[in-house]
């Protein structure tokens, strides 16, 4: 355990995450949640040599998949915005509980989460490692399963075992991954996000300054994209649905996370109400 989590009471058997399989046996995948994470994971570890429990809630409870204690079980529970902008994870934080005291898993959180969320769950055991989806631009199996860089939060050893098992048992594309604590990681997951959202913002305000006095964007924009240090990414405005300014859902919660940490990120701050004006815009 590392210095910062010495005073967190550990739950459950705490060991590092191992990637064992018995000659001649099945490599069991648990999967906690029901939305696009998990659609994304069942097709990922469809290779014969696995067996999924799939905890659907409908036709498989989680009690079924902590009974089969996979190798590695992925907690993909979707949380829920209060009306005070508090993300609650009661239900996360119960599947990862329940997942630590009854089998000897390693434990994969793949939803993205705040930093404080990070840090309570995360610190509970070695066995635990924070690996939420990098944003995409769209939920379709095929992409998310092609991101290709990965973020891995938690104990060393359980880290290098999380992609090692993507590696020997699944179809994931992992060409470049980083290894780091949990608030690390939840750090480069949320500033990727408003990254991305701060890019996005500066397009569709460069869109209405250019065509403002008749010039042609998209011309503007490619060259200006052509520079390696700037790029071409988001510079399609307005988006293919007819709206402005950065609508992933994802990222978007991700950067309100970000500001809510850290009320020094004054600029992200700015960005997020500026693109929340884009996004009420009418669609054209």
């Amino acid at each position: 355990m590392t210095e910062e989590n010495k005073d967190v009471e550990v739950v459950g058997k705490e060991d590092d995450i191992d990637t064992i399989r018995p000659e001649g046996t099945k490599f069991n995948v648990g999967i906690i949640g029901n939305n696009s994470t998990t659609d994304t994971l069942k097709y990922a570890f469809s290779k014969p040599r696995n067996r999924i429990y799939h905890a659907d809630g409908i036709d498989m409870k989680i009690e079924d998949v902590l009974e089969s204690n996979p190798q590695i079980i992925f907690i993909c529970v979707d949380t829920k915005l209060t009306d005070e902008g508090v993300v609650d994870a009661v239900e996360l934080e119960d599947a990862t509980l329940r997942s630590l005291q009854n089998t000897q898993s390693g434990i994969v959180i793949k939803t993205s989460l705040p930093v404080a969320l990070v840090e309570r769950i995360c610190a509970r055991n070695a066995r635990v490692v924070y690996a939420p989806d990098m944003p995409s631009e769209t939920n379709t199996v095929e992409e998310k399963i092609n991101v290709g860089f990965h973020i891995f939060g938690g104990a060393p050893k359980s880290t290098t075992a999380v992609q090692e098992i993507y590696y020997r048992f699944s179809l994931i594309s992992v060409s470049q991954s980083a290894h780091l604590s949990p608030t690390e990681a939840a750090f480069v997951e949320m500033s990727i996000s408003g990254f991305m959202i701060m890019k996005k913002v500066f397009w569709n305000q460069l869109y209405d300054v250019v065509t403002a006095f008749g010039g042609d964007y998209h011309s503007v924009a490619t060259h200006i994209g052509s520079d390696r240090r700037v790029g071409h990414w988001g510079l399609r405005v307005p988006n293919i649905d007819g709206g402005r300014g950065e609508d992933n859902e994802a990222a978007n919660a991700s950067l309100k996370g970000l500001i809510k940490a850290e009320d020094r990120l004054t600029l992200l701050a700015e960005v997020d109400k500026i693109n929340e004006t884009y996004l009420n815009r009418e669609k054209v």
